[in-house]
């Protein structure tokens, strides 16, 4: 028997090969699947990618838009979906939500009979995907395009964000009442105002520190300038804390939900991860 030596694919130099192709990857399990591969030995095998690679031309050449983008891995986000009651972060979930919307554009882009007629091999592969539309349904209503926490993702929600709203526009105003009266008193920096732990402050000279009736928050470095919350303030202040306390436990309530109805989807999570990797690397 004839044996090649260890480092027989960086003498042909087919690592070199397969690092030009990972550059067009999308996503990094497509690059990670093609910096370790290895020459097939399977005729069909090798005929068939061939003819799903010079479908993936025809349907470029056809002007046909294939809808694929950049995604990130979601094995991590599965792992943890798995575990009962555990709520991934915003990011997670967006994450899955990029696999899902990819997944139903790939879906849509075959409905058309020509099309499947045109790339039957490249059809094929998508013809494994099934998508429960309640999903999608579900994340639509929690995320909005941009990725964002809907502010209507429950009434609850929507009544918070409503009252934070209301509650900053309250503040601003206060605030710009209490920056104008200590200006003209000649109380402020040139700076007028700053924020420190959240919260906005005014930028006071130490020397009328004891002038203004508020709570002291920092001063600088120098020891000239120090951070005020005007009592005028501080309520309101004390209010919106309170909402953005209450906002967050309510967008946590909704995620925990939104992951229990994930949850019986994982293994199709973990399938059409495998369609789009596989989709990147024949168009790599």
């Amino acid at each position: 028997m004839f044996t090649y030596p260890d480092d027989i694919y960086e003498k042909l130099e087919f690592d070199k090969v397969l690092s030009k192709i990972a550059v067009y990857c999308y996503g990094a399990p497509a690059k990670s699947l093609i910096l370790g591969m290895r020459p097939f030995d399977n005729r069909r095998k090798i005929e068939r990618m061939l003819d799903e690679i010079q479908e993936f031309q025809k349907s470029m050449d056809l002007g046909y838009e294939f809808p694929l983008s950049f995604y990130e891995s979601i094995d991590e986000e599965l792992k943890l979906l798995a575990k009962i009651d555990y709520v991934l972060d915003v990011e997670q979930y967006i994450s899955i939500y990029v696999h899902m919307r990819m997944i139903r554009e790939i879906e849509l882009f075959f409905e058309p009979a020509e099309r499947k007629a045109e790339l039957p091999l490249l059809y094929l592969i998508s013809n494994q995907i099934t998508i429960d539309p309640q999903i999608l349904d579900s994340f639509q209503a929690v995320f909005s395009d941009d990725g964002k926490i809907r502010m209507d993702a429950s009434p609850d929600l929507e009544r918070i964000f409503k009252l934070i709203i209301s509650k900053e526009r309250e503040l601003n105003k206060a605030f710009a009442r209490s920056i104008e009266k200590y200006r003209k008193l000649g109380y402020l920096t040139d700076n007028l105002e700053s924020v420190k732990n959240s919260r906005r402050v005014l930028s006071v000279n130490a020397e009328n520190k004891r002038k203004i009736k508020g709570v002291i928050h920092d001063e600088s470095s120098t020891g000239k300038t120090v951070f005020i919350e005007p009592e005028e303030i501080l309520e309101i202040n004390n209010e919106l804390f309170e909402l953005e306390a209450d906002k967050r436990q309510e967008i946590y309530r909704i995620l925990k939900a939104l992951s229990a109805q994930l949850r019986p989807y994982i293994d199709d999570f973990a399938l059409w991860q495998k369609i789009l990797v596989r989709y990147d690397v024949i168009r790599a």
